[in-house]
């Protein structure tokens, strides 16, 4: 995944900074933080590494099926091991596409 960074040069002044930087909080304020994205489960497999770069040691991680292979399996699903900068989804076997969620406090 790559992240879009905000540029050291560019601006003609302080304001321009500024303006951008009120915007961007304003939109997580809103709930516009873009924190979610999807991962397809491994089939024959029980374990799924997502690897994403906002994801902290203390970060929650919320799960949400896409597909009916990954909604049959949901209830069994749980995410462990969550180290900086990834994670390992836990499932049934049987693949599927699982969109996730990551809350940082």
């Amino acid at each position: 995944m790559t992240l879009e960074v905000m540029p050291e040069t560019g601006f003609d002044d302080s304001s321009d900074w500024r303006r951008l930087v009120a915007n961007k909080i304003n939109r997580l304020i809103l709930g516009g933080g873009d924190a979610s994205n999807t991962v397809t489960l491994s089939p024959g497999t029980t374990q799924t590494t997502i690897v994403d770069v906002r994801i902290g040691v203390t970060s929650k991680i919320i799960l949400v099926p896409e597909d009916t292979l990954a909604a049959a399996q949901l209830s069994a699903s749980y995410v462990s091991n969550i180290q900086s900068g990834k994670a390992t989804i836990n499932h049934a076997a049987s693949g599927g596409t699982m969109g996730y969620v990551i809350a940082n406090s």
